[in-house]
């Protein structure tokens, strides 16, 4: 099935043991229903960034946020997994454009949630970063930017309380 798929291929993109697999289940499941998206277009997502984001050192609890998040804002499936792929490639990448705007700015962390609470407080910095990115990732990013990362630690947090969700989707 596509859970099942889903499930093997996430543990294994984030280098997560299978002792995991009920907790990464449940987030799947939850984040899914919380983001009013589809396990499916989660895949699409996860099967797109999940390969960048842990390059990156993003975790599987930030890769599943962001991807609700974009889901919200109506960016889905391979859409939202390519523009986090982008991202997730830009931040790690000392010499892309994207984070030249960064360092300019004082920004020197590659953590995901800092630069996201960092540059969405700063509509130049936002405006500047944003122009460092690929266009087809831009709008997705501006998405991000514009929630900001406290959203991100809340819809963390939120993952945090979905253990059980798998089992109940499927009762």
């Amino acid at each position: 099935t596509t859970a099942t798929n889903l499930l093997a291929d996430t543990l294994d993109q984030f280098g997560l043991s299978g002792d995991k697999a009920a907790s990464v289940a449940d987030k799947i499941q939850g984040t899914a229903f919380n983001a009013g998206t589809s396990v499916a277009q989660l895949a699409e997502g996860f099967k797109a960034a999940a390969p960048a984001a842990r390059l990156a050192g993003v975790s599987f609890d930030q890769t599943a946020a962001a991807l609700a998040l974009l889901a919200k804002e109506g960016i889905e499936g391979g859409d939202a997994g390519a523009a986090l792929k982008k991202f997730f490639v830009d931040i790690s990448d000392p010499t892309s454009k994207f984070r030249d705007e960064l360092i300019k700015a004082g920004i020197t962390t590659g953590d995901f949630a800092t630069i996201l609470t960092k540059v969405s407080g700063n509509s130049q910095l936002t405006e500047a970063a944003l122009l460092g990115l690929s266009g087809k990732a831009r709008p997705a990013i501006a998405r991000l930017f514009s929630e900001g990362g406290g959203e991100l630690q809340k819809f963390i947090a939120q993952l945090q309380g979905t253990a059980g969700a798998s089992k109940e989707a499927t009762d």
